[in-house]
């Protein structure tokens, strides 16, 4: 009889564990589920094109290369302004003025693009080193390894775009990288 006691009595904290496994596991995928959504409307909030689609998508073959920093071609721009707006005071016909005109609106396109290209992405990176910041521990326990390494690939991929010297990112990489990210996050929820 006192054996048959011991076994139930032993059984009550296994049941009891068990119990407040569940109930960790239920608040772990809830916690997890906030972070990952609060990520995604992060990643959601970086530029569509890189600073290297806007430069290249000019036709003008006198284009700055994007070196990671977004004022030295501003100013490289500028300067080009700068000598078109001379090209404008000596050109001799109608036709010559027009196509000066038309370079020095362009050029001031390409700026204000810029411009709007850099604020949107400092305003979403700062939010993202933020996150990763505050949430390093969770994001270290909470999240799956798949979707880290897909946030280790999409840094990667932000240093390459709108940081490194030179790199010409096609547009389609930059829907892919957030996107593959933010359908991983799906994927390890259960939504896919």
């Amino acid at each position: 009889m006192g054996l048959l006691k011991l076994n139930i009595i032993e059984n009550i904290p296994i049941k009891l564990n068990i119990g407040k496994r569940k109930a960790y596991r239920h608040n772990h995928s809830k916690n997890r589920d906030n972070l990952y959504i609060k990520l995604a409307k992060i990643i959601k909030l970086f530029p569509d094109y890189t600073p290297a689609d806007i430069l290249y998508s000019s036709m003008n073959g006198d284009t700055p290369c994007f070196r990671g920093d977004y004022d030295s071609v501003i100013k490289i721009i500028n300067i080009k302004i700068e000598n078109a707006q001379i090209k404008l005071e000596s050109a001799w016909n109608l036709k010559q003025k027009e196509n000066v005109k038309i370079e020095i609106s362009n050029w001031k396109h390409m700026i204000e693009k810029l411009e709007e290209n850099k604020r949107v992405f400092d305003y979403a990176n700062t939010l993202y080193e933020m996150y990763k910041k505050k949430h390093s521990g969770q994001i270290e326990l909470l999240f799956s390894q798949e979707v880290r390494n897909k946030m280790v690939g999409f840094n990667v991929f932000i240093n390459n775009a709108f940081g490194m010297p030179g790199h010409l990112i096609k547009e389609d990489d930059v829907y892919k990288n957030k996107n593959d990210l933010i359908f991983t996050m799906r994927r390890d929820i259960g939504m896919i």
